[in-house]
């Protein structure tokens, strides 16, 4: 199973206020049984922007899923890969260049992931 949450803050803030973030999404993963989750980061100041990150849980098959990295990369939501320092391969992080692009958005992306069998859908 996957989830998708929103936050009103982007990736590089929200990981300097949360030193332990990585193993909080871990927490919440492990409560959920999530084996991928998807967060939806945004902010309005100065200007509207978003982010997506990929955080693949050490409950999931891999630290990654190209397939899924690349049919997201693919997408109308425009992403641009940021490299995080430090370096963790549990995440990806992208800006995202299509500010339109909402959740309405992206559970299609990720359900046509599932859908065309590309990947076994997660249980």
């Amino acid at each position: 199973m996957y989830g998708i949450s929103s936050v009103a803050l982007l990736g590089e803030a929200w990981m300097t206020r949360d030193p332990d973030l990585a193993q909080a999404l871990e927490r919440f993963c492990t409560a959920k049984q999530i084996q991928l989750l998807l967060l939806m980061l945004f902010t309005d100041k100065p200007t509207f922007q978003r982010e997506l990150m990929v955080y693949f849980p050490s409950s999931s098959s891999s630290t990654n899923d190209p397939a899924l990295l690349a049919h997201l990369e693919a997408s109308e939501l425009r992403l641009t890969p940021v490299p995080l320092v430090p370096a963790n391969d549990r995440f990806v992080y992208y800006k995202q260049l299509n500010v339109l692009g909402s959740r309405k958005q992206v559970q299609p992306i990720m359900q046509s992931y599932y859908v065309i069998g590309r990947q076994k859908k997660p249980h």
